[in-house]
């Protein structure tokens, strides 16, 4: 058996970390040990539960930012790129879901990624400009 969402981390030292990686949410740390031991089970529970509620708690419509991200961020090209990268963007469009997730996507122009991305620094700007 699988468990869903369940992604095991490597550091540079060679220590392994397992978390729970929703799309569209933060990560959730889980314990160490083995996968199907009550202890942890009953963690994965908890955290997916946890994740399940805050994702109901924030309806989206379609057609708007909020559902666009959504959509991205369970993509094939998102999927494909680095754990880090992934990381980074999910930062980034999680604010740009906070704060214009309720606007519709077709309302969307250009001049208002601009106005958006002006109020940051450059590098941060320029990352936020790809996601």
């Amino acid at each position: 058996m699988k468990l869903k969402h369940v992604k095991i981390i490597t550091k540079a030292n060679g220590r392994q970390f397992t978390y729970l990686a929703v799309p569209g949410h933060k990560l959730i740390r889980l314990p160490d040990g083995p996968k199907y031991c009550p202890e942890f089970l009953m963690a994965y529970a908890a955290a997916l539960a946890s994740s399940k509620a805050e994702r109901n708690g924030r309806p989206v419509a379609n057609g708007s930012i909020a559902a666009a991200i959504i959509s991205y961020q369970r993509s094939a090209d998102f999927s494909g790129m680095a754990e880090t990268t992934r990381q980074q963007r999910r930062g980034h469009l999680s604010k740009i879901a906070d704060t214009w997730g309720a606007a519709r996507l077709s309302d969307l122009r250009a001049a208002h990624i601009e106005a958006d991305i002006a109020k940051l620094a450059p590098h941060p700007a320029n990352n936020r400009r790809k996601a």
